[in-house]
């Protein structure tokens, strides 16, 4: 499942090509616009932000110009009441020969390359797996297959009862009842990547998965899944550095 946003030379296009197209409209709404998102659904920080920056360029190709867009509702509407223009979104200038299509959001989790020296053993541990499944998953361990690591993991839009799954090849499943405060959990790395399946909906909404490292300083190298539906299954790809 990739995430991805439309690039923008969908605004010099026609309607008939891309529902973006804004050919033969531009200017068509020289005003200022204050957005109250009610979207808190973002991937990650790289998503919102590509997000904020596609519509404050297609509102600039029709003459405007996007001063707010914020998922706080009463700041929105004080910015609006008292017209305010500071912090205006500034939209890049994009050329007519700019690539038509989608442009993929990273959605990586990048790990320092020392973190995989964690004692695995004791990581193993720690998640107090069925006894199969530990000496399954002990076994991958061994050969290199798979890595063990911490992460932070939380209910990225409402705690309404969501829990996930983190699976493995050797048939390995890991529950995770998602909640508003990160909860420390470990995981498997295999194939460089982490495999997370949505097991139960509590709000109706899609099952909706953070995660951040332990060692991140801030929030902005957070992952965000996309909403899964029960039995749906996303792989986080994880980088070294």
């Amino acid at each position: 499942m990739a995430a991805a946003i439309p690039t923008g030379n969908h605004f010099f296009r026609p309607l008939s090509q891309t529902p973006f197209g804004l050919a033969g409209r531009e200017g068509a709404l020289p005003a200022q616009i204050h957005w109250c998102d009610t979207e808190t659904s973002y991937l990650n920080p790289h998503h919102q932000s590509a997000v904020r920056d596609f519509w404050s360029g297609y509102l600039a190709h029709l003459g405007g110009r996007l001063m707010t867009l914020t998922p706080d509702l009463p700041m929105c509407l004080s910015r609006f009441a008292a017209s305010v223009t500071e912090h205006a979104s500034v939209s890049p200038a994009i050329p007519p020969d700019a690539p038509f299509g989608m442009e993929p959001i990273p959605m990586v989790l990048t790990l320092p390359i020392n973190t995989l020296q964690a004692n695995q053993t004791a990581l193993l541990a720690q998640m107090q797996l069925p006894e199969p499944q530990a000496k399954a998953l002990a076994a991958q361990i061994r050969v290199g297959a798979v890595n063990l690591i911490e992460i932070d993991a939380y209910d990225a839009d409402q705690q309404d009862g969501d829990i996930a799954g983190v699976t493995t090849s050797s048939g390995a499943l890991m529950r995770i009842p998602l909640l508003r405060q990160p909860t420390r959990v470990v995981v498997p790395i295999e194939g460089n990547s982490i495999s997370i399946v949505g097991l139960v909906d509590g709000g109706g909404g899609g099952v909706t998965l953070g995660v951040r490292l332990p060692s991140a300083s801030s929030s902005t190298a957070d992952i965000h899944t996309p909403r899964l539906g029960v039995g749906q299954t996303v792989r986080i790809p994880v980088r070294l550095q």
